[in-house]
């Protein structure tokens, strides 16, 4: 009978787990559109591209955003400024401006919207928290914390990576660190030094640094996500 009790704290974590998610402030109705169009046509010289849930944001050389996709919670609706990077999440999407200061716009879901006031250097919006390294290099995280995935250690940051339910960081000193929910051994970075971060839902991957150093992947295995094809390498 070990398998029914197990069976049944299965279940009951599950449940528990959506109860908590559904107590949560849900975000306001927002009407559909009538239809779904291509997004307008736009001369911009992009610099960077950020590809989220359901939407994707880019950045051109002039500070501006262009955002395309599903906007059910005005994930697309940027608001006016001059920006120097910008993350799209699974239904939000979060920039920072030249000033240094960090604005979200869509889904509030969680308080992963709630951008906290400063001067910010790097964001990355998630499914529902969103994580970004300040100008003294602190990590600061909001939203969903379920797993503590919002509680970022102490130290000095280069860069932060957002997945599902957890945050990986490049410190700056190389090494990664990750925090949250370890379900599938996605805190589980492998010891080295680091000069890029890339995180996903369940996994995560780092680019060692030159001299021999490549791609490394840690986390769910799903469809070979951890496998990096063979002689990729730092240039």
């Amino acid at each position: 009978m070990a398998w029914f009790w197990i069976l049944a704290l299965f279940v009951g974590l599950t449940l528990s787990l959506a109860l908590e998610r559904a107590a949560a402030p849900a975000d306001p109705p927002i009407a559909a559109p009538a239809e779904v169009t291509a997004a307008e046509p736009v001369a911009a010289e992009v610099v960077s591209v950020s590809a989220g849930g359901g939407h994707s944001c880019a950045l051109d050389a002039a500070g501006g955003i262009v955002c395309w996709g599903a906007n059910h919670a005005g994930q697309l609706d940027v608001p006016e400024g001059v920006f120097a990077a910008v993350s799209a999440g699974e239904a939000h999407t979060c920039a920072i401006d030249v000033e240094g200061a960090l604005l979200c716009w869509g889904s509030r879901e969680f308080g992963k919207a709630a951008a906290p006031s400063g001067r910010y250097l790097r964001v990355s919006a998630g499914e529902d928290h969103t994580c970004a390294v300040r100008e003294d290099g602190r990590i600061v995280c909001f939203g969903w914390n379920r797993y503590g995935q919002s509680s970022p250690p102490w130290g000095e940051w280069l860069d932060v990576g957002v997945g599902e339910d957890h945050s990986c960081g490049l410190r700056a000193d190389g090494v990664v660190l990750c925090w949250g929910d370890n379900s599938w051994r996605q805190l589980e970075s492998p010891p080295g030094v680091y000069t890029a971060l890339a995180v996903g839902d369940d996994h995560s991957c780092a680019l060692a640094e030159s001299g021999g150093g490549g791609v490394v992947c840690w986390g769910f295995d799903q469809r070979g996500a951890l496998w990096p094809p063979e002689g990729l390498r730092a240039a």
